[in-house]
């Protein structure tokens, strides 16, 4: 007796090829990328006719209502703690970079570099933004 073999349904165009190549330039785009801080706090830097701009510092940023942000921590004493512990333990000398709003009070954020002066190794900047 013979049986007739049961027709195999046909297969198109596989997706597997397009997922692999979505996979890896998934991977690149994420290795490749520039991860880089950002303030919650909204800043407007204060303008001059020239800044420097440095990697690898380490940067606190100040609002124009004085709040302060170093990091992920936004309460001021438990940020300006975790700054302080952070200049303390830099074994490199980076330098701390204040990034303040341009409505922020001058006499405040001076007070602020003068007070973490002591704790860094590098050297206390107030960063502005170019024209």
């Amino acid at each position: 007796m013979k049986f007739d073999e049961p027709e195999r349904p046909e297969f198109g165009e596989t997706i597997l090829p397009m997922i692999n190549v979505v996979f890896l330039l998934l991977i690149f785009l994420m290795l490749m990328g520039h991860v880089a801080e950002r303030p919650r706090l909204d800043i407007t830097p204060a303008q001059s006719a020239g800044s420097e701009e440095k990697g690898a510092a380490l940067l606190l940023f100040v609002d124009a209502k004085g709040a302060v942000q170093f990091r992920s921590h936004l309460e001021r004493e438990e940020a300006l703690a975790a700054l302080k512990v952070a200049l303390l333990e830099d074994e490199e000398g980076r330098d701390l970079v204040i990034r303040a709003d341009a409505g922020a009070d001058f006499a405040q954020v001076l007070d602020l570099a003068q007070s973490l002066r002591s704790y860094s190794k590098g050297t206390v900047k107030l960063e502005v933004r170019q024209r």
